[in-house]
């Protein structure tokens, strides 16, 4: 009987001790994300934020399956990547064959969600403001980037930043013509431009030299016959016939006037000096010297076979380290 009160008593102790226990073990809060209230109020927390938004540039060109690959440029011959899908004219709905990431049309408003919550935090910042800028600057400049991924392939599509949250009922909205997204685009490298000027430049990150290099391709392209109506339309009955041109060219303003600004875009590249490589040659090259200088630029002064000073034509690369964890 004492054997059994004894029990009971070591029962009673531990059913009182489990119950003053903490009881954070039955938390929901996940473990492995930061709350973002926390993001936002941290340097370096938010530098984490916007670099990841970086990874939509892919591995910067090197891919297996290139461009070329979709036309008879090249013949792609590994099996089962959906290219043979492409170009045999077999793509559906259901199977739309090989899209690369730096251009599938979900991937890259995921990046444009996420610059659209950088810049929303950043431009009311809780941190040292001049970090704060540069970091806003490159959201703007990577927001401007993914949507002339977009534009580029798709021609006019939905620019929409609102950061939409579960709690939204609509997430229908319309495409925008041709026209709104490049003055769109332009508006974000403005602003990119404006705060990442004078700031310092790191490698792989965006600076105020490759904010003006995309605005100068962005209106180079609009200038061009392809986005032109009526030069467009004369020489495509495809495109004549098109019910919508809006979403493809400009139907409106002076096309001259579209050049003069491409024009002046490039002029603000040029004019950085700093990314400078052969541009101060006061005669023509041999062939063997423009070959050399070709490569040297293609390789990015990368290699012990070229001309390492080439890598100043770098303005904006991805770089990658040969070392592991």
């Amino acid at each position: 009987m004492k054997k059994i009160k004894n029990i009971s008593l070591i029962l009673l102790v531990l059913s009182a001790s489990l119950q003053a226990c903490n009881d954070d073990f039955v938390s929901t809060k996940p473990l492995s994300e930061v709350p973002q209230e926390i993001v936002w109020s941290d340097a370096g927390l938010s530098e984490a934020f916007v670099t990841e938004i970086y990874n939509g540039f892919g591995v910067g060109g090197f891919y297996e399956q290139e461009m070329a690959s979709m036309t008879d440029e090249a013949l792609f011959t590994h099996p089962n990547r959906g290219i043979n899908t492409v170009t045999e004219s077999r793509s559906n709905p259901a199977d739309q064959g090989y899209i690369m990431d730096t251009y599938e049309y979900g991937r890259m408003y995921t990046r444009i969600r996420a610059t659209n919550i950088a810049i929303s935090n950043l431009s009311a910042p809780k941190f040292d403001k001049a970090k704060a800028d540069k970091l806003l600057g490159e959201a703007y400049f990577l927001r401007g980037y993914y949507y002339q991924q977009l534009l580029r392939f798709y021609g006019g599509i939905p620019i929409d930043n609102k950061i939409y949250t579960l709690n939204d009922k609509d997430y229908m909205v319309p495409r925008n013509s041709y026209e709104e997204c490049v003055n769109a685009i332009v508006k974000d490298l403005d602003s990119a431009a404006l705060l990442l000027k004078g700031s310092s430049s790191t490698k792989g990150r965006a600076n105020e030299t490759a904010v003006l290099a995309l605005k100068s391709r962005v209106l180079l392209y609009a200038a061009s016959d392809l986005h032109d109506a009526g030069k467009a339309k004369a020489k495509s009955t495809l495109l004549a016939g098109y019910k919508n041109p809006e979403y493809l060219m400009y139907t409106s303003g002076n096309q001259v006037e579209r050049w003069t600004k491409a024009k002046a875009a490039a002029k603000a590249v040029l004019d950085h000096t700093e990314f400078a490589y052969k541009l101060d040659l006061t005669q023509p090259a041999s062939p063997n010297e423009g070959t050399a200088n070709y490569m040297a630029v293609s390789l990015g002064g990368g290699s012990k076979t070229v001309d390492f000073t080439a890598g100043k034509d770098i303005i904006l690369g991805r770089f990658f380290i040969d070392e592991k964890d």
